[in-house]
């Protein structure tokens, strides 16, 4: 034969949360900046990774241009896609008010760079012969974009280090 043992309830005198009154929204915006200001880093150190790659190597060999930048324009369409999702969570990145953080504008500033590249490469993919000039201006437009995310890797180290501290 069996016996169940039965636990006793026990009743707290806790007062019950009050999830609209409390902090909790507060902490719940923190965290959601926090968790956005990560990924954007992360899709920074992947954009950078990947624009300074394609950079060395349409400066090493030009008369492969063409299918090179082919090759680089579906992962940087992924990381536009990310990049704009990562900032429909929050476009002022937890700041109120007028100003925004200079993570914002920095955001907003990669993914207009990002959708100007994109429409460059495709343009450069598509057609039969590009100048030498209009590479350059290709490569131009490569180093302006990788210097943004570099902006972007830069601010988030030093946040890093401010929060170290």
């Amino acid at each position: 034969m069996r016996q169940q043992l039965a636990t006793p309830q026990i009743r707290s005198e806790a007062q019950p949360t009050d999830l609209f009154g409390s902090g909790l929204p507060a902490e719940a915006s923190k965290l959601r900046t926090s968790e956005q200001r990560e990924r954007l880093a992360k899709i920074a150190d992947e954009l950078a990774e990947l624009l300074d790659e394609l950079d060395s190597r349409l400066r090493a060999d030009r008369g492969r241009a063409v299918p090179i930048v082919a090759e680089y324009l579906r992962p940087l369409e992924t990381a536009a896609e990310n990049l704009s999702r990562v900032r429909d969570i929050d476009e002022q990145f937890g700041g109120k008010g007028d100003r925004l953080p200079s993570l914002a504008r920095h955001a907003e500033q990669l993914e207009r760079g990002l959708a100007y590249l994109l429409g460059v490469l495709s343009v450069a993919v598509t057609s039969q012969n590009l100048s030498p000039y209009n590479w350059r201006l290709v490569e131009r437009d490569v180093q302006e974009v990788h210097a943004i995310a570099g902006k972007l890797q830069r601010k988030e180290s030093e946040s890093t280090l401010k929060a170290a501290a």
